[in-house]
């Protein structure tokens, strides 16, 4: 099997140590809708374009426009996204 061949979502949403970045920050602000531009700067990851673009397609993160401004935030209704917290949460990679 070829490594650029993905075969699961999980694979397109944990792809990168920026993916988990980006995950992690919308998971502990779980309740709030947030900026790239917040991201970026929680994260230091900087352009998150491609990495929400893939996480809004999946369905694990809501996209919100209002006045021509997106925000983002965790899809917490996603099952997958719901295991993801536990997990973090239990391995210490999230804290309450």
């Amino acid at each position: 099997m070829p490594w650029s061949r993905i075969e699961h979502e999980v694979e397109v949403a944990l792809r990168s140590p920026a993916n988990l970045k980006v995950l992690r920050v919308l998971l502990q602000n779980r309740s709030k809708y947030l900026t790239k531009y917040y991201i970026s700067k929680e994260t230091g990851v900087p352009n998150s374009t491609r990495i929400m673009k893939a996480l809004v397609e999946l369905g694990w993160v809501e996209e919100q426009t209002i006045s021509g401004h997106t925000r983002y935030r965790i899809n917490m209704k996603n099952p997958k996204v719901k295991a993801l917290l536990d997990f973090f949460t239990r391995i210490g990679y999230l804290k309450y």
